[in-house]
């Protein structure tokens, strides 16, 4: 074995034998390990901030968000899951959701942030709410409480992936409305790129 060491404590060790796929990791103090690793790229610490306008992302000084902030940048892929059963959402990657609209169908979405690509095997009318959106997994209704910020349609609440934590991420019913956006706890630390549209 050909052993590298590492600057966090342990070592990284692999067969000199070629084609062979032997390896190891290991860490003298993986808590130690893991500090500086969230050091150098973030955790999922939150870091609230009281008085952070949550329609502009500033403060009331004008002050933009911190550094330490993420930022979903258009066409970053999403990680879509069932809220309930924490099943992926995406198939054949397209963000796959069931529909009721006086028949069943499915809504095929684009995984890809402020991409507005979508497909349904049902007709849709234009600038008309769906009556129910589901996970295609276990049935259970993905309609959130929370009102489109655009439109004021009933929204569909599904988690996405980011850092180490699913997040709530909401999408209009309304056909025709790109309004999406994050859960009021997630504004603290996370930041869409371009986010009056989904």
């Amino acid at each position: 074995m050909i052993n590298f060491n590492l600057d966090m404590g342990g070592r990284v060790s692999i067969c000199s034998r070629n084609g062979c796929q032997n390896h190891a990791v290991e860490f003298e103090d993986l808590s130690l390990a893991l500090k500086k690793l969230y050091q150098e790229y973030g955790s999922g610490e939150k870091k609230h901030q009281k008085s952070l306008d949550l329609r502009t992302g500033l403060s009331p000084e004008g002050n933009k968000p911190s550094e330490t902030d993420e930022i979903l940048e258009t066409g970053t892929f999403l990680n879509a899951y069932c809220p309930h059963c924490r099943k992926s959402l995406v198939d054949n990657n397209m963000l796959k959701i069931k529909i009721k609209n006086g028949v069943e169908g499915f809504l095929l979405l684009s995984p890809y942030l402020n991409v507005f690509t979508s497909k349904s095997t049902i007709f849709l009318p234009e600038d008309k709410t769906i009556n129910d959106l589901m996970c295609f997994h276990c049935g259970t209704s993905l309609i959130s409480k929370k009102k489109c910020e655009k439109c004021g349609s009933p929204t569909a609440k599904i988690s996405i992936t980011a850092r180490t934590k699913f997040i709530d991420f909401y999408i209009c019913t309304k056909k025709g409305c790109r309004w999406h956006g994050l859960g009021e706890e997630d504004l603290y630390e996370i930041r869409l790129e371009d986010s009056d549209e989904w």
